[in-house]
C-alpha cells in the first residue's frame, strides 16, 4: 500500500527534500483548476537549454494529482499520456495547471497544461488516477 498522506520527499514538492523546488499550488475556484508556477534551471536539462521531458511530465502528474488531493481523495497514476508541442525552455518561467474531467468510482480521469509565456501551451496531459485507501474515499 502507497502511503499518500506524507509527500515530504516529493521529487516536485516535497518540502524535506533538498532537490525539490517546492512547488505550491493555488486552487482557482471559478473555474476548478489548481496552478503552480517554475521557472527550470539548467539541472532540469535534458538537451542545452531544454527541460528534460521527463521533467514536463511529472510537472503534469503532480499538476493532475494535486487537483485530486484538492478534492480530499486520494489517489496514484495508473496511466499518463503526455504530447509534448514545443521545446520548454530553461531559465524561462512555466505555468502548470491541472483539473479532474471525470471520476467513476475508484477511477479519476485529470487533464494538465504546460504554458509558456502569454499562455502558448508548451505540453499537455491526461491520466487516470486509482483512488486508494478507505472506502469514504470514492466519495460515493
Amino acid at each position: 500500500m502507497v502511503d499518500t498522506k506524507d509527500d515530504s520527499m516529493c521529487f516536485l514538492c516535497g518540502e524535506e527534500n533538498p532537490f525539490s523546488p517546492q512547488l505550491k499550488f493555488t486552487h482557482e475556484e471559478e473555474i476548478d483548476q489548481v496552478c503552480t508556477e517554475f521557472t527550470p534551471e539548467e539541472h532540469f536539462a535534458g538537451y542545452k537549454g531544454v527541460m528534460h521531458g521527463g521533467i514536463v511530465t511529472a510537472l503534469l502528474d503532480e499538476a493532475m494529482a494535486k487537483a485530486i488531493i484538492k478534492k480530499g481523495w486520494e489517489a496514484v497514476t495508473a496511466e499518463i499520456t503526455v504530447r509534448f508541442l514545443e521545446p520548454v525552455k530553461l531559465d524561462k518561467p512555466v505555468v502548470v495547471k491541472g483539473r479532474i474531467q471525470d471520476k467513476r468510482r475508484r477511477i479519476i480521469e485529470a487533464s494538465a497544461r504546460l504554458e509558456g509565456r502569454m499562455g502558448k501551451e508548451l505540453a499537455r496531459g491526461k491520466a487516470r488516477f486509482v483512488l486508494v485507501g478507505n472506502k469514504n474515499n470514492t466519495g460515493e
